[in-house]
């Protein structure tokens, strides 16, 4: 196995940083976008058959869903999620207090990290026998960081609200996470690299000069002196510049939103073409919820209301006298009326979709 380090540069002009992020991660061009969407189908399939019970369709006949990616290729977390799965890696939602600095400085290299900072997704790999890398597609390279800026960075993120982190790791003892392997990769894309630390270092020396065609640069071996860490703040074109005009957003008021760094966001798609998305305190009431989006829909006849999700596979539901009750993999219902949402099992960020009967 040889030392290099796997990345890819993106297009600024794409929204295809899920992809690059992936391979990064998995240190060598595991994935494709036909795979990505393909999981991506399969979830609004799942969704859309989830909402076809209670006739939620558009005039063309196609069933309301969360679209698990975009037109130009952003797929969110869902399908990420999935994406490892599939290679026998799990990925944990990172909350505040979830990291301590032992886990940057110990020798084991068997976690790494995934990033959305700005609607951006890149990768975090411990390579080249202890050191860590920011592997961000829109960088000029990789970047090596140190443990404790490293810590101090995600901490940032959390601690903000600034995005969020997870922390993928195998999902058994039989699992390590991957390694570069050049030789097993022959013909590469011209966005595609396996590096040296040197060609590293070179890169982030003299900058962004990737023109799409033209990579002799990279391969130049020579000195270089480390340049400052400069951590990823922005996208290329960010998902929020082009919502698609099939669904409006509805933004709750300020002091709707619960401000500190352990809040739960929920974004729920409503049964027309709107989605709401708001903060609430880990200690919140699940009633609170409901509440909240009985406040934004218009119609108040429903005996019952629903939100679904498919990833993990459950429901929650409130009936007309007030009860709610959570079914997870069709096991039998139980009663969480008087449940906080982190006893109710809701992470740092959680989708849902609508169902009114």
């Amino acid at each position: 196995m040889e030392n290099t380090v796997y990345w890819e540069k993106q297009d600024p002009q794409s929204k295809l940083c899920a992809l690059h992020c992936l391979n990064a991660f998995l240190q060598g061009p595991a994935v494709t976008n036909n795979e990505l969407a393909e999981i991506s189908r399969m979830l609004d399939k799942k969704e859309s058959e989830l909402l076809q019970v209670s006739g939620n369709r558009l005039d063309n006949g196609h069933i309301l869903g969360y679209r698990n990616d975009s037109d130009g290729g952003f797929f969110n977390v869902t399908v990420i999620v999935e994406a490892f799965r599939r290679r026998n890696l799990r990925c944990d939602y990172c909350l505040v207090g979830n990291l301590n600095l032992n886990m940057f400085q110990s020798r084991d290299d068997n976690i790494g990290f995934i990033c959305n900072v700005h609607e951006h997704w890149f990768c975090i790999r411990k390579l080249l026998i202890d050191r860590w890398f920011i592997l961000d597609s829109l960088r000029p390279g990789p970047q090596e960081v140190e443990y404790g800026q490293l810590y101090s960075y995600l901490n940032t993120i959390l601690e903000g609200n600034k995005g969020i982190v997870l922390l993928i790791y195998p999902a058994s003892s039989e699992v390590v996470l991957p390694l570069a392997e050049p030789r097993k990769f022959k013909h590469l894309k011209s966005h595609q690299f396996f590096l040296t630390l040197e060609q590293i270092r070179d890169m982030n020396e003299k900058g962004d000069g990737y023109d799409g065609e033209e990579k002799n640069f990279l391969y130049r071996a020579g000195e270089s002196k480390r340049t400052p860490v400069e951590w990823p703040t922005t996208g290329g074109i960010r998902l929020d510049q082009t919502v698609s005009p099939q669904i409006s957003v509805t933004t709750v008021k300020e002091d709707d939103d619960y401000k500190e760094a352990d809040s739960r966001t929920i974004a729920v798609k409503l049964g027309g073409t709107a989605r709401i998305t708001r903060r609430f305190s880990p200690k919140s009431c699940i009633t609170e919820v409901f509440e909240w989006v009985e406040k934004n829909i218009k119609s108040s006849d429903a005996a019952f209301y629903t939100l679904l999700q498919t990833a993990p596979n459950r429901r929650f539901v409130k009936y007309v006298n007030g009860c709610i009750e959570i079914v997870e993999n069709n096991e039998p219902p139980k009663d969480i009326t008087s449940a906080s949402l982190i006893d109710a099992g809701f992470e740092s960020h959680e989708m849902f979709i609508l169902r009114c009967e």
